[in-house]
């Protein structure tokens, strides 16, 4: 069992600064009380991620997730508890004590066990590299790696021969352990077979530098699939990895742009010829999660997948997404097939002049659009001009806009203010399909529950308070479950939010907490909640009436009295309570 950490140091861990640590991870910038930026979690163009220094709690408003720094480093870095605490205090300089009585959970054993699986089948595959000439010669001879590039990106090799599951065994890995590794397969016989037997292997770091996967290549003429992944699992998700960022991370930073490829061999000869700041996806699209990761170190990106048609389509798809996450994207043309090819044959001058020259993506779908287009009359452009402006009408810097516009112009040889006009009709017609948003969607039932709940949460001796006064009476709409919990716990603010399981009720008291500030006395907090009690139990006294009277219709048709007359009476007594 993995040891856990003492309360104390979890203690300093929480009391942290909030806005030093997330401001690694987000560019925040102060409104108000709070700081706002874009969503690391969700791909979004106005900030609705917010930060609260004083409550020590963050919130977004667009994909309603909430929590405090522990859970942020959780979610943002996919590590476990443990090991976000210790992120935390690395980057606080808080020495951490660890607590041999307390133990992780068994989803947190499970991670620290497939990183120790992990780590001694990367180790096995590079000492298996080290003897097999075959290997060797293929990378030195037929790609041009070189021996510190094998060091460096952990190169390894799995031969048809190797019992690894045998050598795995000796670390005491457990059966279902080793089957969740994603190292193996398991046959018609049921028997755990190596995924990898056979192949080249590039291990697979996260930008942390933790072993999560491997990727593995063929290197003979056989008719297997060329390139396998490890199967995904609670580590391994290659929508959410960008091979060699680990390495490649302070370059990017340094650089402020970063080179993205398609393939391990192209990062690793690109890093050869000093283009440091490269990085691959793992044959996969480019998705949401990488740009997120990625948009911690750089918004500028430079494009350099493989010259054939599937590169192209690539691309493609690439532009909505790195548009709707605002990067800066340029596309570098290759004339060999990848990058590695090119900087074999033509040397790191010449790579260095495609990225001078790299079209800025925007223009690169222009140019495949035209490409599908028959530009032989004027209705063919004037669809083509159509297309683009739809693209354009979501740019809000207008000289950029106003460039291609001119750009466009000149290239289709038609008038610049005749493309502006359709532009502006694009806009409005754009504008007028969009509906006002509700800025408060709240009524004052609701509104009085959340002040009530927020400063119960926030205050003990409030929190007393009301208890005292409700007693057994349940008078919350949305928020029983919560005030039977404030009922039998002391803590308070975000120590509460951690004892929550139900997610969406834990983001939702996030969302009240972030939203709420208190700026009058405790006496005029306790009289605020009073007023707020009573219109709560006024307004539900006004529904009961209104119930009752629903009952009198059905009662009245079948001519019961002694009913009528009782609820007759009950439509008094409510009345009265509420003085009317």
């Amino acid at each position: 069992m993995d040891v856990g950490i003492s309360p104390e140091s979890i203690a300093q861990v929480k009391n942290a600064d909030i806005i030093s640590i997330i401001s690694a991870y987000v560019s925040l910038r102060k409104r108000g009380r709070n700081f706002i930026g874009l969503c690391p979690f969700h791909s979004e163009k106005t900030p609705s991620f917010t930060v609260s220094q004083e409550k020590k709690i963050w919130h977004c408003f667009g994909c309603h997730e909430s929590g405090d720094l522990i859970s942020f480093i959780q979610k943002v870095d996919n590590v476990i508890f443990t090991d976000a605490i210790r992120i935390i205090a690395e980057k606080s300089g808080i020495d951490i004590i660890e607590d041999q009585t307390k133990y992780v959970s068994k989803d947190n054993i499970l991670i620290k066990n497939l990183q120790t699986i992990l780590e001694k089948a990367k180790s096995t595959y590079q000492e298996n590299l080290l003897v097999s000439q075959i290997s060797i010669n293929y990378l030195k001879k037929i790609r041009n790696i070189n021996d510190d590039s094998i060091k460096a990106f952990e190169l390894g090799f799995s031969p048809q021969n190797i019992n690894l599951l045998a050598e795995l065994k000796k670390t005491n890995s457990q059966h279902d352990d080793l089957i969740k590794s994603g190292l193996f397969y398991e046959s018609h016989q049921g028997q755990l077979k190596d995924r990898f037997s056979g192949r080249l292997i590039f291990p697979i770091l996260d930008y942390r530098g933790r072993t999560v996967g491997f990727g593995g290549r063929v290197i003979d003429d056989s008719n297997a699939p060329k390139y396998v992944n490890s199967e995904e699992n609670i580590l391994f998700n290659k929508r959410q990895l960008l091979y060699g960022l680990n390495i490649a991370k302070n370059s990017i930073k340094k650089q402020n742009k970063a080179f993205l490829m398609e393939g391990y061999l192209d990062v690793i000869v690109a890093h050869q010829f000093g283009f440091t700041n490269s990085i691959a996806v793992l044959g996969t699209a480019l998705t949401a999660n990488h740009l997120q990761l990625l948009k911690r170190f750089t918004d500028n990106i430079y494009l350099a997948f493989d010259s054939d048609d599937a590169g192209k389509k690539a691309l493609e798809r690439s532009y909505d997404i790195l548009r709707k996450n605002k990067f800066n994207a340029y596309v570098i043309s290759l004339s060999e097939k990848d990058p590695a090819d090119f900087l074999i044959k033509y040397g790191a001058d010449k790579f260095n002049h495609l990225i001078e020259n790299a079209q800025p993506i925007f223009w690169f779908y222009y140019q495949l659009l035209k490409e599908r287009t028959q530009l032989d009359s004027i209705e063919n452009k004037s669809n083509l001009i159509d297309q683009v402006l739809k693209i354009l009408k979501d740019e809000n810097n207008q000289i950029i806009v106003e460039h291609y516009i001119h750009k466009i112009s000149t290239d289709l040889n038609i008038s610049p203010e005749l493309i502006l006009a359709k532009f502006s009709k694009t806009l409005y017609n754009n504008s007028v399909k969009f509906e006002k948003p509700s800025l408060d969607k709240k009524n004052k039932l609701e509104k009085a529950e959340e002040f009530i709940i927020y400063n119960m949460l926030m205050d003990l001796k409030v929190r007393q308070d009301v208890i005292n006064k409700l007693n057994e009476e349940s008078i919350f709409v949305e928020f029983n479950s919560v005030f039977k919990l404030l009922k039998n716990t002391n803590k308070t603010g975000t120590d509460l939010l951690d004892d929550i399981k139900d997610k969406e009720l834990k983001n939702n008291l996030g969302r009240i907490i972030i939203n709420n500030n208190n700026s009058i006395t405790e006496n005029d907090i306790l009289n605020e909640i009073n007023n707020n009690i009573n219109a709560i139990r006024m307004e539900k006294d006004k529904q009961k009436i209104e119930s009752i009277k629903l009952k009198l219709k059905t009662i009245e048709e079948k001519g019961n009295d002694d009913e009528i007359i009782l609820l007759l009476k009950q439509i008094q007594t409510l009345k009265k309570r509420i003085g009317g």
